[in-house]
């Protein structure tokens, strides 16, 4: 799990990734969740709002094989973190 202001954790299941991504939050901020994702070579290729529920699956299906960062967003605070894509 990777802190962000003391009081809200990521983590971002599996790395490495096919389909799907299994975002994790700590419900103890009730603010939205802010996804996005980058490629590379820094391309904004996905934005979401989420509410935050404690998880969310996110599909990546249509998105390239490779390198990807995944940017979380819960009010004032900010993460990445860099994933890796790929087929089977």
């Amino acid at each position: 799990y990777i802190e962000i202001g003391g009081s809200t954790t990521l983590d971002v299941l599996p790395n490495p990734a096919t389909n799907q991504l299994l975002l994790k939050f700590n419900e103890n901020n009730s603010s939205t969740i802010k996804i996005k994702i980058y490629n590379n070579l820094g391309q904004l290729i996905l934005k979401q709002e989420v509410a935050n529920a404690g998880e969310y699956n996110l599909n990546i299906t249509g998105i390239s094989n490779g390198v990807l960062y995944v940017n979380l967003k819960q009010g004032s605070e900010e993460i990445t973190k860099k994933i890796i894509k790929q087929a089977w």
